[in-house]
């Protein structure tokens, strides 16, 4: 892929923005999932056709974390699932042979670990009873408890390659617990929570703690040089000091905590931490998590 500059960046925001539009209306107007799921694919290919290959680092400045790039409201979310999709489907024409009578999008999307993750993926009667079930005229709520039923169990499957994943309980906890409390904070708009959180970072703390977030979502990313501030939150502090101890560990032992917290996970922190101080960013974080649920 070429060197990731503001003028690729540019680039790609003004080749994406349209559709990122199209995606927001059809999500609000409740076009059916396999309508949203071209738009999706859409926007995969233009990063296919522009080479990129690791999607978090890029989908990070997109959204308008780079100095100089004029700043999108194209998430990492989004980005992130329209680089999936693109992979999982190689031609544009799959999805409506597949899921001609998808409702929603957010079904599968629930689903979609049991479609194109290797570890959990469904096969042969499995895999034709899921397509079944995403094409039925069920109703959403209850396809989706099915769904989450089907991931438990195998998801939910033990293994000697599992066993040591227990070393990091306590790592997983402290990040759930954060992770939550601010989702919700931002969700309710918690005016008192958010300003007292504003009172007890600062932008310096705030960066410092997305970029260490940012470059764990990947094996091969460098980890920038920032020791935990003193000037944040228990929680926050708990969680920074976590990754700073498992920065000095194995690529092994970070896959392991990766496979606990998925880099979806990691980079949407980062994107609510670095909302605190910027009230616009704020709020378009608020619209994103509504609709990404």
């Amino acid at each position: 892929m070429k060197d990731i500059n503001n003028s690729f960046i540019e680039k790609l925001i003004a080749e994406i923005g349209s559709l990122n539009n199209e995606y927001r209306y059809a999500i609000r107007a409740g076009k059916s999932g396999r309508e949203v799921l071209e738009i999706m694919w859409d926007v995969g290919e233009i990063l296919r056709r522009n080479r990129v290959k690791k999607i978090h680092p890029i989908a990070w400045r997109i959204y308008g974390k780079a100095q100089g790039v004029k700043k999108s409201n194209i998430t990492r979310d989004f980005l992130s699932y329209c680089f999936r999709i693109r992979r999982f489907f190689r031609e544009k024409e799959e999805i409506k042979r597949e899921f001609p009578t998808l409702a929603r999008y957010s079904i599968f999307r629930e689903a979609f670990p049991l479609l194109d993750n290797p570890n959990f993926n469904l096969k042969g009667k499995q895999l034709i009873s899921l397509k079944k079930l995403l094409n039925s005229a069920s109703g959403i709520n209850r396809t989706k408890k099915i769904i989450i039923e089907l991931k438990k169990k195998k998801i939910g499957i033990k293994n000697p390659r599992t066993q040591r994943l227990a070393e990091f309980k306590n790592e997983v906890q402290n990040f759930f617990q954060l992770y939550e409390e601010l989702r919700n904070t931002i969700l309710k708009n918690d005016i008192d929570a958010i300003a007292k959180l504003r009172d007890f970072t600062t932008p310096d703390g705030v960066r410092g703690f997305s970029d260490i977030l940012v470059a764990f979502t990947q094996e091969g990313l460098k980890f920038p040089k920032i020791k935990v501030s003193d000037n944040v939150p228990p929680k926050w502090k708990r969680v920074w000091e976590d990754l700073e101890r498992l920065a000095n560990k194995s690529v092994e032992d970070r896959n392991r905590f990766r496979r606990l917290i998925p880099p979806s996970y990691l980079m949407r922190l980062a994107e609510m931490i670095s909302t605190i101080h910027n009230r616009r960013e704020l709020k378009r974080m608020r619209e994103t998590l509504v609709v990404s649920g």
